[in-house]
């Protein structure tokens, strides 16, 4: 059995890895935007694991995948599944958010306004009410600033429904065109925005991004003012970025987002304005790089050596193999060229350095490295900085152990401490250290036995003083190289055996008072403990005798009482807390006699408790069955036998289950329950009548063979029945013969 629940909990694990390892997959196809392989990744696992609990997370992913695509009425009908499946997971206003965005986006403001409303009503405390509440203002703004309608002709009407139908279907190349000669007819119309707008997307959603930006630039230089600008403007931004132009798409996408701040696209603006900008920094570095090409082909190396460690410093995230190359071959050009003047500023460095003038000396050698990089002189000006700071740090090493010596002189331990740590820290590498390392352990040998003197003698006094864990504390601090180390010592053995007296007085103390109140079971065990911690000593022996004491005295007496307020229980027929009585008995005194009868009496309750509470779903179950509602009966019956497997009610509630299965019509499985009944309870009163039944449901299943075998095992294995005896037994005779005819 064990196995078998191994073999199980394995495989759960196995099953629900699968699941995970395929949720990862549809996340990270969302997040590189490969939308429709993620849509077909989230509805394979929503098909096999519907229940788990990221699947609020995969039907909110499906829906919002069909909205990138901008699939938006396939989105509508998904995000609702979201919502109404999972009404109280976090997806669940989000999703309703959503259902009002797309019916925006397909024009459908009437639905839009009843989905945002829903949000602020269903979740008024959540960020998603907030951004419905944006959006709902941002429509009728729209619709308040929508200018007076003139009159409509349905021709009008009608190539403009056309035109959307079309849209509608992706058929996109055939809206395209519908929209353009709606507006060549029409270029009045009231309608122009939406039609310039759309022709715009149908084109957008072909890839002809640069005929759709004319379009979306239309709409924003010629209505400014509808609701249809903010759109086009963000998706303006979108195809300056499919057509490689990422200056433009940086300008357009932050112009969108300064002048339309409460959009519902800000979000997903934000996440495109910061991918433009990596391609934005990445055509600059390119820029900089073809314009210190061009100085290079015209001699002008300064210039190409300014343009290129431009590039190294603003732009070294950005991989141009190239530069590292031009750069070297350009300042080896400067540098053939300016030996003079790179003479002469080395030089100038090396007097300073010559001068002990250190300081200078560096600066003079950076400046050579600065001015002209990768060059022989590079090299040796670096050794040379590095030869100008060993000799400044040792100077300044020397001249602060100079101090440090004069303050120990003075007897001012701590500042003279300080200064010495400090060329410890910050001229580690200097022959001072060394020598500072030597005056620190001087100083800290003199204040050492200073203070071991003065824990020494506080030690002492807080022993007189019986404040022995305190004097250990102090004593402790004393270092092993200390004079007084030694009888420091003592003194600590000393105190530790007084503290050790006191505590195992103070147990035992402890454990009498428990003892004299009769709670034995306390007093040993505290008494026990004191054995264990301190198995030499007075108190040991004391404890030991008065253990010896407690364990005489008979345990039959405190069963019995115990016992005897369980029967009590037992007979108001208060099982569960007779139950729990008997356990104590069982508990406290597991080797009375009292205690076996009480396992006894336990098993009998707990048989009566489940004998109860089977009956009562039983009694369920017949109540459904008697209304005809079989599924739910069924279920009950299942709670039953999970439940309660070995009570009274269970061989009831197998037989139960056959009736239920038949009068609902599934001969099948009645055939499979009375079958199973008989096996598993052929001594029951009920075995003749399932094996009765179980014929019946053969006959109904044109099973006439099985039906006969059936009923002539009911007649030879239960004679005692009523089925064998009297005119019931002429009557399945009879229904024998018929069937073998």
């Amino acid at each position: 059995m064990r196995a078998f629940l191994f073999f199980i909990l394995f495989a759960s694990s196995l099953v629900a890895q699968e699941g995970e390892n395929l949720l990862q997959k549809a996340e990270t196809n969302f997040k590189d935007k490969r939308f429709e392989e993620a849509i077909r990744l989230y509805q394979e696992y929503l098909t096999f694991w519907p229940e788990a609990k990221d699947a609020p997370k995969a039907q909110f992913q499906e829906a919002e995948s069909l909205f990138q695509l901008n699939k938006f009425k396939e989105a509508i009908p998904s995000f609702k599944k979201t919502a109404d499946l999972y009404p109280t997971s976090d997806y669940a206003p989000l999703a309703l958010l959503r259902i009002g965005d797309s019916y925006y986006r397909i024009g459908d403001n009437k639905n839009a306004i009843k989905a945002y409303e829903e949000v602020i009503k269903k979740f008024p405390q959540m960020k998603e009410s907030e951004e419905a509440k944006s959006s709902l203002s941002a429509i009728k703004k729209e619709e308040a600033k929508a200018p007076e309608v003139l009159a409509v002709s349905k021709e009008e009407l009608s190539a403009l429904s056309l035109a959307k139908k079309l849209y509608e279907e992706e058929k996109w190349d055939d809206a395209y065109k519908s929209f353009a000669k709606f507006i060549e007819d029409y270029p009045k119309s009231s309608y122009l925005a939406y039609a310039r707008l759309k022709a715009g997307e149908s084109l957008y959603q072909q890839k002809k991004f640069e005929p759709a930006i004319i379009f979306y630039k239309d709409v924003i230089l010629n209505h400014p003012e509808t609701k249809y600008a903010p759109y086009a403007n963000y998706t303006l931004a979108w195809s300056y970025y499919q057509i490689n132009n990422p200056n433009e798409a940086y300008k357009q996408v932050s112009n969108f987002l300064e002048k339309y701040p409460d959009s519902s696209y800000q979000p997903s603006a934000i996440k495109l304005k910061d991918k433009i900008a990596s391609q934005v920094r990445e055509s600059e570095a390119n820029s900089l790089l073809i314009s210190a090409k061009e100085a290079f082909q015209n001699k002008e190396y300064d210039k190409a050596a300014g343009l290129l460690s431009q590039i190294k410093e603003k732009y070294s995230d950005i991989k141009l193999p190239e530069v590292d190359s031009l750069l070297s071959e350009a300042n080896k050009i400067r540098a053939e060229g300016s030996y003079s003047e790179i003479q002469k500023l080395y030089d100038e460095a090396n007097g300073y350095l010559k001068q002990g003038e250190w300081d200078k000396a560096i600066e003079g050698f950076r400046k050579v490295i600065a001015n002209f990089p990768e060059t022989d002189w590079t090299e040796l000006s670096k050794k040379a900085i590095a030869q100008a700071q060993e000799k400044k740090q040792e100077q300044d090493a020397e001249v602060l152990y100079k101090e440090a010596e004069v303050l120990s002189q003075k007897g001012e331990a701590g500042s003279a401490r300080a200064a010495f740590q400090k060329i410890l820290k910050d001229f580690s590498v200097t022959k001072y250290a060394k020598m500072s390392e030597e005056k620190l352990a001087l100083i800290a040998d003199t204040e050492g036995e200073k203070a071991s003197e003065v824990d020494y003698k506080e030690g002492l006094r807080l022993m007189e003083k019986e404040r022995f864990s305190e004097a250990i504390e102090r004593l402790a601090k004393i270092p092993p190289n200390s004079q007084y180390a030694e009888p420091a010592k003592g003194k600590m053995a000393e105190a530790k055996a007084k503290l050790t007296e006191n505590d195992v007085k103070r147990r035992f103390e402890i454990a009498m008072n428990y003892y004299e109140l009769g709670d034995y079971k306390e007093a040993v065990n505290r008494l026990q403990k004191i054995i264990a911690v301190y198995p030499e000593g007075a108190y040991t022996k004391k404890a030991k005798a008065i253990l010896d004491n407690i364990s005489a005295q008979s345990e039959e007496k405190s069963a019995e009482n115990l016992f005897k307020a369980a029967q009590g229980y037992l007979e108001e027929k208060d099982y569960d807390q007779a139950f729990e009585a008997f356990k104590k008995v069982v508990e406290l005194y597991p080797q009375t006699r009292y205690a076996k009868t009480a396992v006894v009496i336990m098993g009998e309750i707990n048989q009566r408790l489940a004998n109860e509470k089977a009956k009562k779903i039983y009694d369920d179950a017949r109540s459904l069955s008697f209304r005809k509602d079989y599924p739910s009966c069924l279920k009950k019956y299942d709670e039953l036998l999970a439940a309660y497997p070995l009570s009274y009610w269970a061989t009831y509630a197998v037989y139960g289950k056959g009736e239920a299965y038949y009068e609902k019509g599934d001969y099948q499985s009645a055939a499979l329950e009375w079958e199973g009944f008989v096996t598993r309870y052929p001594d029951s009163d009920l075995a003749s009548h399932s094996l009765y039944h179980l014929a019946d449901s053969f006959i109904k299943l044109n099973r006439e063979q099985e039906a006969i075998e059936t009923y002539k095992k009911l007649l030879l294995s239960y004679p005692e029945s009523v089925y064998a005896r009297g005119e019931i037994r002429t009557i399945i005779e009879g229904k024998i013969k018929g069937l073998e005819r």
